[in-house]
């Protein structure tokens, strides 16, 4: 059996089976792919905002921003009938 050695976040030692490592590492980098996909969309939702504020408002990027920001930090409010 082939084994590898892998140091985990607790930095503990651990030897685990080829297989299983790998299949670690495939879980790992997924995770990370699908971080990276969602953090694109985002960005792609933001600079739209951004386009929008700065259209109707006649601001600067930095400035969109900057509301967007704000209005993100904002307690939310509900809305009741």
């Amino acid at each position: 059996m082939v084994r590898i050695h892998l140091r985990r976040r607790g930095g503990r030692n651990s030897r685990l089976p080829l297989g299983i490592a790998n299949a670690l590492r495939w879980q790992r980098a997924h995770d990370q792919v699908l971080q990276l996909q969602n953090a694109l969309r985002s960005r792609a939702d933001i600079d739209q905002a951004k386009g929008v504020l700065m259209a109707i408002h006649g601001i600067s990027s930095d400035q969109a921003f900057e509301r967007l920001a704000k209005i993100s930090n904002a307690p939310t409010r509900k809305f009741t009938k």
